[in-house]
């Protein structure tokens, strides 16, 4: 398998496991325990594939803005 193979396959995995949870999220009654829970998954996947679609090189910083919170991610040199 090459690795261009293996990147979409994995992009693939998030961007469906993403929507399930952004169904879910829209379409079912939660407590505010399940709640949580789905909106970490959401925030996770969506982080994720933000990290996939942007090519980071050593020494730069990206920053990710969500609804709920915003990530800032450093790679090292």
């Amino acid at each position: 398998m090459s690795i261009q193979t293996l990147y979409d396959d994995i992009y693939e995995r998030l961007e469906k496991d993403h929507q399930s949870v952004l169904d879910v999220l829209q379409i079912s009654p939660l407590n505010a325990e399940e709640k949580e829970k789905a909106e970490r998954m959401e925030l996770a996947l969506q982080t994720a594939k933000d990290i996939f679609e942007n090519l980071m090189s050593p020494g730069t910083t990206m920053k990710i803005v969500h609804a709920k919170a915003s990530l800032t991610i450093e790679i090292k040199e």
